[in-house]
């Protein structure tokens, strides 16, 4: 029921750790190959050419999430990283960003950022926006046909008709 928030959540992730440099990070299409397998992570690990596998779990309940969030060495399966994360919604970017940091901390990776700037960009959008965003991202990577593009659309329009300045939203639509 929750699963396009979690693919959202995940998506963000990716793409700020995709900001660092030096940091290799494995196309989101790729890796969501996976999703959803108990497959070993040994084997994975080599299908993606990766040393190191983010796993996760997101739950949310109403305003309140969990994000769980682990870190694993791909040639041996131990973890090197681990956290959860208990927030009020309004914080999901703040998250991101400490999950990202988190992540890139313990692989002892450089961020390559300018003081004051961040991986994940604090985008000025109420919960309830971002989570019809995410929503529409979801039935449009889902490719279920023109019921899911038309609930899409809607979405959408929503969303930028609430928050004008919101390009991810203009970007989708």
């Amino acid at each position: 029921e929750q699963e396009f928030f979690s693919d959202g959540m995940t998506e963000e992730i990716t793409a700020a750790l995709a900001k660092v440099p030096d940091l290799r990070v494995v196309a989101r299409t790729s890796a969501f190959e996976f999703k959803g397998q108990n497959r070993d992570i040994q084997s994975i690990g080599q299908q993606l050419h990766a040393t190191h596998l983010i796993e996760g779990s997101v739950r949310k309940a109403g305003t309140r999430v969990r994000i769980t969030a682990q870190l694993i060495k791909t040639d041996d399966g131990t973890h090197i990283w681990a956290e959860n994360y208990d927030r009020d919604i309004t914080d999901v970017f703040a998250i991101q960003e400490e999950i990202a940091r988190a992540i890139t901390a313990s692989l002892r990776m450089p961020l390559g950022l300018k003081p004051g700037e961040n991986l994940v960009n604090n985008r000025n959008i109420d919960p309830e926006s971002y989570e019809k965003f995410l929503r529409a991202k979801a039935l449009l990577n889902g490719r279920g046909g023109l019921t899911d593009d038309a609930q899409a659309l809607s979405l959408l329009e929503e969303v930028v008709a609430k928050n004008p300045s919101h390009a991810p939203g203009w970007a989708e639509l």
